[in-house]
């Protein structure tokens, strides 16, 4: 059972049981929980915890519309919050004293392992094969030179 579903059934249960309260043990003591109450005592003691239970609904309530606010705001205000902080970098670099008044560090300089780099070149070299790129020594090398019966044009595909 919920907890909205059981404050619901709580609110509707305690007007019932003052009412039988008081036509059952009205004017006596009871001892109730090692201690001793009257009706009035009790119907207080409900009426307050009747009123929390509302008070708490009406809390969450509200507490859930804030939420929804937040969350409805949530994305432009992050984007806005990182673009002043790039902003920041951009402007300052890595001048401590001015990321400080944005409530940032400086970066930490990047370490790149031996392995990460071998990788680099790797994935470079295979690149320029790919891409039959070839760098200005290369490309001196290559020399036209006529062929016997006028060429073959290339094919385009």
């Amino acid at each position: 059972m919920s907890a909205a579903k059981s404050n619901r059934a709580l609110l509707a249960k305690i007007p019932l049981l003052k009412a039988a309260l008081a036509k059952h043990f009205a004017g006596k003591p009871l001892l109730l929980n090692n201690v001793e109450l009257t009706v009035d005592q009790i119907n207080a003691q409900l009426d307050a915890y009747a009123a929390s239970i509302v008070a708490n609904g009406t809390a969450r309530a509200a507490w859930e519309r804030r939420v929804q606010l937040t969350r409805a705001l949530a994305p432009s205000g992050n984007k806005l919050v990182a673009a002043i902080e790039d902003l920041a970098r951009v402007s300052f670099g890595n001048a401590s004293d001015a990321l400080a008044d944005f409530g940032l560090r400086p970066l930490p300089p990047r370490t790149r392992t031996v392995a990460v780099k071998a990788e680099a070149i790797e994935r470079s070299a295979a690149t320029r094969v790919a891409r039959f790129t070839l760098g200005p020594k290369q490309k001196a090398k290559i020399h036209g030179s006529p062929t016997p019966n006028g060429g073959d044009k290339p094919k385009s595909g």
